[in-house]
């Protein structure tokens, strides 16, 4: 692989934590630094995408998925320009994704795109939580900030809740949840003591600020996905996972302490939902589970009309607070129903057949690579739970990972099925005759 390549992916890592920072506007899918980098990954090994997609059961499944998407644009009760420019970033996406996964990547290869990811995760959410807490002004970080009616209950003031360089507060929860993940996971692999406090640094920073945004299903995916991580993996002897438990006790404990000491009101806010949750007393915090709620009814009744799909773009509301509006999605789930229609119940049962296999289903691998093909699909997992509550599809950091995990798997197959014919080779070599 030539090593410009890897330079470009780690800067994409870097670049991806700080929003709209260094784009050409506010908008969230305006285009800046983050979609050349993305254009120079997609175009890296352009020649051979195509026929990546069409070997590769994951990319193949997004591809028919959008190709379905392309006609349903068509469609489109909010404009049909919006919906086939959703679609073409998604494109892109898959580009970029299918040529990073041509690549065979080495441990020096994944050990510093893992480091420029972290210090990304690290330096935007180090920024997000001194700007926020007054320290330092620090330019476009937290402006996009919406007053939390959670507060006025019990303080009668707004909980102001950060955004960081995002333009949606749920953005930013998306691309953490990936890097937090990933954190997590290379930190428990490293031996250093100096690289796991960098990871832990990190991932510690980042889950701060996320709680911050009162993404509750950002943490609880985060969470989810790491028990996972720590009770599926075969590899583990009882004694490790004891430590692992013991390490994220003592990790959480410190996020605890210091969110109580910094951000008092914000734990109170979380206490609110947990308690809303659990079958409290009703608040203004669980209009957003309402409207999801609502959303997906909506689009379900939508398909009465038109069970072909809308194409990706904003979901007409007929109740609730939105009724007569079009707004986001909310969900991946509602997202993937609006756009595709009907064609969505089955896709979606092929797709999370394809995707266990591709992201769940371990395989095995040098050891060397093993941590950050375990990063990549702990992130992917976390980034999927956190998308059950919100839409953030086009999530440019979670093409990439795919991409790496894909890679991964693929050269680790072509390993085995190369370690299988020398020993038939030997065999028959020495016996004359093949098994």
């Amino acid at each position: 692989m030539k090593r410009l390549h890897v330079y470009v992916l780690a800067a994409y890592c870097f670049v991806v934590h700080f929003g709209n920072l260094f784009r050409f506007s506010s908008a969230e899918t305006a285009l800046g630094v983050s979609t050349l980098l993305g254009l120079l990954l997609a175009f890296s090994a352009f020649n051979r995408v195509p026929q990546q997609i069409s070997k590769t059961p994951m990319f193949k499944m997004f591809a028919i998925l959008f190709v379905w998407a392309f006609f349903s644009s068509a469609m489109s009760p909010s404009g049909v320009i919006t919906a086939y420019k959703s679609l073409g970033i998604l494109i892109l996406y898959l580009f970029m994704s299918a040529s990073v996964s041509t690549w065979e990547f080495e441990k020096k290869d994944l050990s510093l795109v893992a480091k420029f990811l972290a210090a990304g995760l690290l330096l935007s959410g180090g920024l997000t939580l001194i700007d926020y807490l007054g320290w330092v002004n620090v330019p476009y970080c937290n402006q996009v900030v919406s007053g939390s009616h959670i507060g006025s209950d019990t303080s009668g003031s707004y909980v102001m809740q950060a955004g960081g360089f995002f333009p949606r507060r749920s953005a930013m929860a998306a691309v953490f949840s990936l890097s937090i993940a990933a954190s997590v996971v290379i930190a428990i692999s490293e031996k250093s003591w100096l690289a796991k406090a960098f990871y832990s640094v990190s991932a510690l920073t980042g889950i701060l600020s996320v709680m911050l945004t009162h993404n509750r299903s950002s943490v609880l995916a985060i969470g989810l996905a790491l028990v996972g991580y720590v009770l599926l993996n075969n590899t583990f002897s009882m004694s490790r996972r004891v430590k692992i438990a013991a390490l994220a006790g003592g990790f959480s404990v410190v996020a605890i302490v210091l969110a109580l000491i910094y951000f008092p009101a914000h734990v109170e806010v979380y206490k609110k939902k947990i308690a809303s949750l659990l079958g409290g007393s009703e608040h203004t915090m669980t209009s957003s589970d309402h409207v999801r709620v609502e959303m997906l009814q909506n689009t379900l009744k939508s398909m009465a009309s038109n069970p072909m799909g809308h194409g990706f773009g904003p979901v007409h509301s007929v109740s609730g607070r939105f009724a007569g509006k079009f707004t986001d999605p909310h969900n991946l789930l509602t997202s993937w129903l609006w756009a595709v229609g009907a064609f969505a119940f089955l896709w979606l049962v092929l797709f999370l057949r394809t995707a266990f296999l591709t992201v769940i289903r371990a395989v095995e691998m040098r050891p060397e690579l093993v941590p950050y093909y375990d990063a990549g699909r702990v992130a992917l997992m976390a980034w999927f739970f956190h998308n059950m509550a919100h839409n953030s599809f086009g999530t440019g950091l979670a093409w990439l990972l795919l991409g790496i995990v894909i890679s991964l798997r693929q050269r680790a197959k072509s390993e085995l099925q190369y370690y299988q014919w020398q020993q038939n080779y030997y065999r028959t070599a020495q016996f004359g005759y093949s098994p």
